[in-house]
C-alpha cells in the first residue's frame, strides 16, 4: 500500500521494521530494498548509508551493500571512505568483479595523486591476471613518473619472461635495459640487456646501436667501433647504414689512432653518397693523418670540382693550400690555392697569409694589390685605425714601383687620415722634392723641421 501511494518514509521505515523481526538473507533483502528506496526515491544517502551499515552488521561480508554504499560515498565526493569500502568489496569479489573494482581503486589513487597506492591496485590486477596488458601498461607508466626505477626495470623483465615471441620480449628487454642505462646509470647491466636482446633478435639494430652508444660512454671505443660495423652491415636504408659507417670511422680516427680504418670506412660511407661532406671530412682527415698527401690532393682537387656551395668549395681550396705547403712543401701552389679561395670567397685571413708570404719574398707587385684590398675592406668595417700604416706600406710600394703619382696619393690619404704619421709626411716631402714639385713639398718639410728630433734616423735629418 505505502509502494502504490509512494509514501516512502513510512515504507522505509516500515521495511526497517521488518528486517527485525525476519532473519538471515530475509532480513537483509528487506532492508537492501529500504536502502535503494532511501538512495533513488527520498534523495536520502545518508539514510541509505545507514541502511548498508545495518546490513553490513549481519553480514560484513555482502556484496550488494558494499556496492551501493560505494555508489553514494562516490556521489558525495567522500574519495577516502569510497576507498575503504571498494577495498572491502575487493577482497571479497572474484574474477572480473574484483578486477573491475581494483581498477575503480587505481582511477581513486590517481584523483588523490596517490601513485603508490594505484601501483598497488595494478599489482593486484597482475595477480589475478599476469598478462593483463592494460594492467601492464598502467604500472609501467605510473613507474615511469616516480623514482623507484628498479622497480620498473623488474617489471620489464618480468613481463619479458611472459612475454609470447621474441619480438615482444626483445621491446620489453630493450626498455629494461634503456633504463638502467640512461636512468639509473647502471651500464654494465644494460649491456647485459641489450646482449641478451641480440641473442633473442640477431636483426635488432636498436640494441646495436644503444650498445654502441654505452661502450662510447665507458670510453671502450674498439668495441663501439665494432658495434656501429656490425650496426652498418644490418641496416636497410643507405643513410642509416651511412651514418653507422661515418661513426666507426670517427671513433677510429679520433680514439684509436687507426687513420686506415677510419679511411676504409668513410671511403665506403662515400661510395653510398659521393655528397656526402662529413664522410669526405673524414676521409682526407684520415688521409692527412696516414701523411698520404698526393692521394689526399687528389680527392680535394675532384671534390673541388663537384662543389657548388661557395662557402664549402672555398673551404677546399684553403684546405689544398695548406696540404700543398705543409705536406708537399710546394709554396707556388699553396699560393695560387690560397689566390683561389679568396677569389671564391674574399677572407681577410687569406689575404694575411698571401701578404705574409709576398712581403717575406719582397714580391712588391703582388703585395700592392693585397693591401689595396685589405685597406677597402677595413674602411667598410669602419676599423679605421689600422688603415694609415697599410697606406704608408702600400704607397711607400708603388714609389719603388715607379708609380709616384699614385704613391703621392695613398700618402696623402694616411697624412689625412693621422697627421701624426711622420714617416707618411718625409715620404710625401721626398717623393714632392724628387719630382720637382719643391713649392709643394716645402710645407712637408716644414713640418719635419718642427718635429725634427723626432726623424728616426741621422740620414733623413741630413736630406731634410
Amino acid at each position: 500500500l505505502y509502494r502504490r501511494r509512494e509514501a516512502w518514509k513510512d515504507l522505509v521505515e516500515l521495511l526497517e521494521t521488518k528486517s527485525g523481526v525476519l532473519e538471515g538473507d530475509d532480513a537483509i533483502d528487506a532492508l537492501l530494498d529500504a536502502a535503494h528506496i532511501a538512495q533513488q526515491s527520498m534523495q536520502a544517502p545518508s539514510r541509505a548509508l545507514a541502511l548498508c551499515r545495518l546490513m553490513l552488521d549481519k553480514d560484513e561480508t555482502n556484496l550488494a551493500a558494499l556496492g551501493m554504499m560505494a555508489e553514494i560515498l562516490k556521489g558525495q565526493g567522500k574519495l577516502q571512505e569510497q576507498i575503504v569500502v571498494l577495498e572491502k568489496l575487493a577482497d571479497i569479489e572474484e574474477g572480473d568483479a574484483q578486477v573491475e573494482t581494483l581498477w575503480k581503486l587505481h582511477a581513486l589513487a590517481l584523483e588523490m595523486n596517490d601513485t603508490e597506492g594505484a601501483i598497488g591496485y595494478v599489482e593486484k590486477v597482475l595477480e589475478s591476471d599476469p598478462k593483463n596488458a592494460r594492467a601492464i601498461e598502467a604500472k609501467i607508466e605510473l613507474l615511469r613518473g616516480g623514482e623507484d626505477l628498479y622497480n620498473l626495470v623488474t617489471t620489464f623483465e618480468e613481463q619479458a619472461k611472459l612475454a609470447e615471441g621474441p619480438d615482444k620480449k626483445a621491446e620489453l628487454l630493450y626498455e629494461a635495459a634503456t633504463t638502467l642505462a640512461d636512468e639509473i646509470g647502471e651500464l654494465t647491466s644494460a649491456l647485459e640487456k641489450l646482449n641478451e636482446i641480440q641473442e633473442l633478435v640477431p636483426e635488432h639494430t636498436q640494441s646495436v646501436q644503444k650498445s654502441a652508444q654505452i661502450y662510447i660512454q665507458q670510453q671502450a671505443y674498439p668495441e663501439a667501433v665494432t658495434a656501429f660495423e656490425k650496426l652498418a652491415e644490418m641496416q636497410v636504408d643507405g643513410e642509416h647504414q651511412a651514418g653507422a659507417l661515418r661513426a666507426a670511422a670517427r671513433l677510429s680516427l679520433q680514439h684509436l689512432s687507426e687513420p686506415e680504418r677510419a679511411r676504409e670506412l668513410a671511403t665506403q660511407a662515400l661510395e653510398m653518397n659521393e655528397d656526402d661532406g662529413e664522410a669526405f671530412e673524414l676521409l682526407s682527415s684520415a688521409l692527412d693523418k696516414e701523411e698520404n698527401y698526393e692521394e689526399l690532393v687528389q680527392q680535394l682537387l675532384a671534390r673541388v670540382k663537384k662543389v657548388e656551395d661557395v662557402d664549402a668549395k672555398a673551404a677546399l681550396c684553403k684546405r689544398l693550400a695548406v696540404v700543398y705547403r705543409d705536406g708537399l712543401g710546394n709554396e707556388d701552389l699553396f699560393l695560387n690555392w690560397t689566390e683561389e679561395a679568396h677569389k671564391t670567397k674574399e677572407d681577410p685571413e687569406l689575404v694575411d697569409e698571401m701578404l705574409a708570404h709576398y712581403r717575406g719574398a719582397d714580391n712588391l707587385e703582388r703585395v700592392a694589390p693585397l693591401l689595396e684590398w685589405k685597406i677597402v675592406h677595413l674602411a667598410k668595417r669602419r676599423q679605421q685605425k689600422e688603415i694609415p700604416a697599410l697606406q704608408y706600406e702600400l704607397g711607400s710600394i708603388l714609389n719603388r714601383l715607379g708609380e709616384k703619382d699614385k704613391a703621392l696619393e695613398v700618402l696623402q690619404k694616411c697624412v689625412d687620415a693621422d697627421g701624426s704619421f711622420l714617416a707618411a709626411i718625409y715620404s710625401i716631402a721626398m717623393l714632392l722634392f724628387e719630382l720637382d714639385r719643391k713649392e709643394e713639398a716645402l710645407p712637408s718639410y716644414q713640418t719635419l723641421l718642427l718635429r725634427f728630433n723626432e726623424l728616426e734616423s741621422k740620414e733623413q735629418k741630413v736630406s731634410v
